[in-house]
């Protein structure tokens, strides 16, 4: 199989290694599983200690730009 790598400097990249390290995880070497957290707790630990801001970041992105519009399910968390 040929993977995409991931940028650590790109947020876009963060969250995308989030998403699919979480979706595929089942697929992930034992040993991998291990570092990364076994729980969904200790799953989304490992991203916040590393990146700490990243999802504030990335929330503060959505609501200050036009992508909270295209989505319907942000109206969830962001409120004119």
């Amino acid at each position: 199989c040929n993977y995409r790598k991931y940028n650590g400097q790109s947020a876009r990249d963060l969250l995308r290694a989030l998403r699919n390290k979480r979706n595929h995880f089942h697929e992930l070497s034992p040993e991998l599983r291990a570092i990364l957290g076994e729980t969904p707790e200790a799953f989304m630990n490992y991203f916040l200690q590393r990146f700490p801001r990243l999802l504030i970041e990335v929330y503060k992105l959505v609501e200050n730009t036009s992508l909270r519009k295209e989505n319907p399910f942000c109206s969830v968390y962001f409120h004119d």
